[in-house]
């Protein structure tokens, strides 16, 4: 992971650039021809595995992060879009705040769905793009009744990214989980302290 944190440093630097300079500060845009050659270089189905923290209760000083790892893959058709299939809906419930047990469970319960994501290329290499997952939504049954669960990601974050080592012939990614909304209302109090990211890696 140091190499995907210091990959993401260089990323961010790229895509900084991309939303402060213009031709005329010296930065010039990918041109159609870098983006395609980059999307062939990433295009197709990739497999490996899903990273999340686990929620053991315990936070602050002191707690060791504790992982859980599950097989998923993606797949990226065209320059701007990716799908994560059957992305698994127990990940998401590490996230929740043990103070709603209800809700955990339901969500656990949850089958699999795909998560479909918009990608923005911004660097050739090693082949960068920004990632922008949309909301997945589920309909559960807890404290008596149905409700609409939806969790929401961060957009046009620059910690939310992907990057392929055409070297290494694998790809890291990061997504972050911004919010959780129960019946279109925010669950204030529905994040857990823990960091809120999704890790991917590729076999390679």
């Amino acid at each position: 992971m140091k190499l995907f944190a210091t990959m993401c440093v260089a990323l961010l630097m790229s895509t900084l650039c991309l939303t402060s300079c213009n031709t005329d500060d010296g930065y010039n845009p990918l041109t159609p021809e870098q983006i395609r050659t980059a999307f062939l270089t990433i295009q197709g189905t990739h497999v490996g595995k899903l990273i999340f923290l686990k929620n053991t209760g315990s936070t602050g000083t002191g707690s060791t992060a504790v992982t859980d790892t599950v097989a998923v893959s993606w797949s990226i058709d065209t320059d701007s879009t990716m799908t994560v299939h059957n992305f698994p809906a127990r990940a998401l419930t590490e996230f929740i705040s043990t103070s709603h047990s209800a809700l955990k469970a339901a969500v656990a319960e949850q089958p699999n769905q795909d998560l479909e994501c918009v990608i923005g290329i911004v660097q050739p290499t090693p082949v960068g793009f920004m990632i922008n997952p949309k909301t997945l939504t589920y309909n559960v049954y807890y404290d008596g009744m149905m409700h609409k669960v939806q969790f929401a990601f961060w957009l046009n974050s620059y910690s939310s990214v992907g990057i392929y080592s055409t070297a290494q012939k694998s790809m890291e990614m990061q997504m972050l989980l911004g919010g959780i909304y129960v019946d279109d209302q925010v669950l204030s109090d529905g994040l857990t302290e823990q960091a809120v990211q999704l890790l991917f890696q590729s076999q390679g």
